[in-house]
């Protein structure tokens, strides 16, 4: 087994298992109160753009195996933040649920149809999706900041998303016939890791924050 292999199954352990921490704390909570929905939405919408290019690249099978199941696991996590929504409007549910079928359905007609690479197209939407990744955790960071809290955030799914990026850099690395057409993959990843640590980093500082208010509260009791 190579070392693109080995990274492969590394970054798909961590992918595969960075939202559990997630499901586990919305479903104890019986609340999904503090994660972004639009956080949601254009990280999964990423990932099925990324799906959409890995496969008019037709890159390797194990590039669209990890495409397919991002793409699906942000698709359940979107669907279990609205259920336990507690102001989830009928535009919200509705606009949702037509974003996830119709994504579902471009990537199963892609993965039938397109027996060839087809760069210029693939090279397009992989920028595209570089950008939607960087962004998207933008309304996250907001979030946090508006409420002054990260109350309702797993920190282990963060944590688990920068080691399963770190070992996808490593898959790009460890494939340098593919690294010119990863390179949008290889900026995301960067970047995202860079932003995932902010919001660990404003985790601890309202943590702290919290701390220090609930102080001042019983010393002026």
């Amino acid at each position: 087994m190579d070392s693109s292999h080995i990274f492969s199954l590394f970054s798909l352990v961590f992918y595969s298992i960075v939202y559990i921490p997630q499901f586990v704390l919305i479903y104890k909570n019986k609340s999904s109160k503090g994660i972004s929905i639009w956080m949601l939405v254009l990280w999964t919408q990423a990932d099925a753009l990324s799906l959409f290019g890995t496969i008019l690249l037709y890159l390797p099978v194990n590039f669209m195996i990890m495409s397919w199941y991002h793409f699906l696991v942000g698709v359940i996590l979107i669907n279990f933040v609205l259920f336990y929504g507690d102001k989830m409007s009928k535009l919200e549910m509705n606009g949702s649920r037509l974003f996830i079928i119709i994504n579902i359905l471009t990537g199963i007609i892609l993965s039938c149809f397109i027996k060839s690479s087809y760069n210029k197209i693939g090279g397009f939407i992989s920028w595209i999706t570089m950008s939607l990744y960087i962004f998207g955790r933008f309304p996250q960071i907001y979030e946090n900041w508006i409420t002054k809290t990260t109350e309702g955030l797993s920190l282990l799914m963060y944590l688990f998303t920068i080691l399963g990026n770190l070992f996808y850099i490593g898959v790009i690395y460890s494939t340098p016939k593919y690294l010119y057409q990863n390179i949008p993959w290889l900026v995301s990843s960067i970047f995202s890791i860079l932003l995932d640590i902010v919001i660990i980093l404003q985790h601890h500082y309202y943590k702290r924050l919290n701390i220090n208010d609930k102080i001042n509260l019983l010393n002026n009791a």
